[in-house]
């Protein structure tokens, strides 16, 4: 390993710790949206399932 190497290892990264705080914020965000999209896609089906019951139920009562 050169010199060149080791002072790229012990370097400080080019960004302050606020940047990352704020990307860290948006990861959060965009897990909490998707997790309520996910949610509100779930309840969408369940829905869609019960009124696909019902409508069996209510055909099979008119046979």
């Amino acid at each position: 390993m050169s010199a060149k190497d080791n002072q790229l290892i012990g370097s400080k990264p080019p960004y302050n710790a606020e940047y990352v705080l704020d990307s860290m914020m948006d990861i959060d965000e965009w897990e909490r949206d998707s997790a309520k999209h996910h949610k509100h896609l779930s309840e969408r089906r369940k829905s869609r399932l019960q009124q696909e019951r019902k409508k069996k139920c209510v055909w099979m009562m008119d046979e």
